[in-house]
């Protein structure tokens, strides 16, 4: 005769959780964005500096009239999705909504790749041109203290050293990037950087003493701050905020950390929203079907705004 262990649900998770991994997008906003309904490329618009001219001359003389110098650069749309299946043996197996937990660990996969497509769009080759048939490479030769040259800071036999952020900073300041948006106490640079670089950083003093970093900008205002590493982290230093990825991409032992303003970057969704599907599939008897779509896209907006830092990461 049975007893009433016979009558036990074998339960064998309560909760669901996900494999250590990035779940959420990390660099989107420090990203121009648009969202585009309907097309197959995304365009971004630029205008250049045009210049004031004096009126000199007899009165009611003729007006110079001049244009604003025009440019774009381009994004095709690239459509991506995670296609996962979950046998209906399996729900009546497990007392948990495992459709949930495998949509949001898809989601999680699309939030990673927005990251690495906006990483290697930086350094990448850009459509530009009035219609798009133009190219833009990255300019990998070393920039100039006085804001000529190139977009990359040599390794230089180094990690990630105080005196590679200055180089960037007085190179962005001399392109004049961004400096009315820190005048105003605008946060829009984002310094991405490995786990390894931000350990070079935490070993410099100028980087961790409050002697430098008694005081942040919160919203435009200046707040004392006299626990700057209470979490293990440099959040923000020299204008930059830090962010750490494990996507950045390396160069023989070398990574490529990335420096650039927020309007240098651009990232296209198409339709402004992913879609999730769930159904019953009947050629698989009737197990489940998860689909997560996206139609994204990443470009380097303008060159100047962007800087590559090379570090050495033996």
């Amino acid at each position: 005769m049975a007893g009433p262990d016979s009558a036990v649900v074998l339960q064998f998770e309560s909760s669901y959780d996900y494999l250590y991994q990035q779940l959420l997008n990390r660099l989107q906003r420090f990203v121009r964005l648009d969202a585009q309904p309907n097309s197959i490329m995304a365009a971004f618009g630029l205008l250049g500096p045009v210049a004031t001219q004096e009126i000199t001359g007899e009165r009611h003389g003729s007006t110079s009239w001049t244009d604003s110098p025009s440019s774009r650069r381009w994004v095709a749309k690239r459509m991506f999705e995670v296609a996962q299946m979950l046998d209906v043996n399996d729900e009546l197996a497990i007392v948990l909504n495992l459709q949930m937990g495998y949509v949001n660990n898809a989601v999680a996969s699309m939030e990673r790749l927005a990251d690495k497509l906006i990483i290697d769009a930086v350094t990448g080759t850009a459509q530009a041109g009035t219609f798009g048939t133009d190219t833009a490479t990255f300019d990998a030769t070393a920039p100039v203290a006085d804001g000529t040259g190139g977009n990359q800071i040599a390794v230089g036999s180094a990690g990630l050293t105080i005196d590679k952020m200055r180089q960037a900073r007085e190179v962005f300041d001399a392109r004049e990037v961004g400096l009315d948006g820190m005048a105003m106490g605008m946060r829009e640079f984002v310094w991405v950087m490995s786990p390894k670089n931000h350990q070079d950083l935490l070993e410099q003093t100028e980087a961790t003493s409050t002697d430098y970093l008694g005081v942040i900008i919160v919203n435009g205002q200046e707040q004392a701050n006299r626990m700057p590493l209470v979490q293990g982290r440099i959040p923000y230093y020299m204008g930059f905020d830090l962010i750490i990825s494990n996507q950045l991409n390396t160069t023989s032992s070398n990574r490529i950390n990335l420096a650039w303003h927020k309007q240098a970057m651009g990232f296209a969704r198409w339709g402004g929203q992913r879609r999730i599907w769930l159904g019953e599939l009947p050629e698989h008897h009737l197990g489940k079907g998860i689909l997560v779509q996206e139609h994204m896209g990443a470009v380097r907006i303008q060159d100047k705004g962007v800087l590559a830092i090379v570090c050495d990461e033996t």
